[in-house]
């Protein structure tokens, strides 16, 4: 883009993802059989790894994934074979967040004053929607490497018994310091950019920008006066055929 920040792409010279050292952390709440670290619990911990790269220089991500189609499985199969494709996509969710041979023997968190470099930490945030930390990358590009790898992962068909349903994931990326300097800010763009990824065709990546916030909020603008506008004036639309 015009900032010269890479979006759908790869920026500066990541490391490969499979280089990347990650850490085993609980996910989800039911859905995964595990206790669920609440939005607070992780912004918190966003905060701490936050406070920890300003003090030595470092970058993280946090990256916010929505799953494409889920409302459809949920509301034809139901609640039951939801919850399954939850647990499938919790799994892939973090089977791309570290290496494939690491998965064996994954690295347990360390309360260490550094965090190892790549460590994630996901959470499901709620419906369909999860966030997942990346502590010392070295650039937005291997954020959106990571990002990438989860996408392809996500859009394996799901076996649901004698049945296959397919989904996808869109996934938006904000970068400390670049996008925020907190993690309820970071946690905001990353949004956002999942919004636009969503909205530009969905199984997509995308890293914030600060035009993205400028397009939502210009758009809100525009419905809000809409809203106002019609009643007060009783437009009508018509074509040859029909007045509404």
């Amino acid at each position: 883009d015009d900032s010269g920040r890479h979006v759908g792409g790869v920026a500066g010279k990541a490391r490969p993802p499979d280089r990347i050292e990650h850490v085993r952390v609980p996910v989800l709440d039911r859905c995964a059989g595990e206790d669920q670290p609440v939005v607070g619990r992780a912004l918190e911990r966003a905060d701490r790894e936050i406070g920890r790269a300003a003090r030595h220089g470092g970058k993280l991500a946090i990256l916010f994934l929505d799953l494409d189609g889920f409302k459809g499985i949920n509301d034809t199969l139901g609640h039951a074979a939801g919850d399954r494709v939850l647990r499938a996509a919790a799994e892939r969710l973090q089977n791309g967040l570290r290496p494939s041979d690491m998965a064996s023997r994954p690295v347990e968190l360390e309360p260490a004053e550094h965090a190892p470099a790549g460590s994630t930490e996901v959470a499901r945030l709620g419906g369909d929607e999860f966030t997942a930390l990346l502590c010392n990358i070295a650039d937005a590009g291997e954020a959106l490497l990571v990002a990438q790898r989860i996408c392809a992962l996500m859009r394996r068909p799901y076996r649901l018994g004698d049945r296959e349903v397919s989904s996808s994931a869109s996934i938006g990326i904000a970068v400390y310091p670049e996008d925020g300097l907190d993690a309820a800010t970071l946690l905001q763009h990353a949004d956002t950019a999942m919004y636009h990824a969503k909205t530009s065709g969905r199984d997509n990546a995308l890293i914030y920008r600060v035009s993205l916030t400028d397009t939502l909020v210009q758009r809100m603008d525009l419905e809000a006066s809409l809203r106002l506008a019609l009643p007060r004036q009783g437009t009508l639309m018509w074509s040859d055929d029909m007045v509404i």
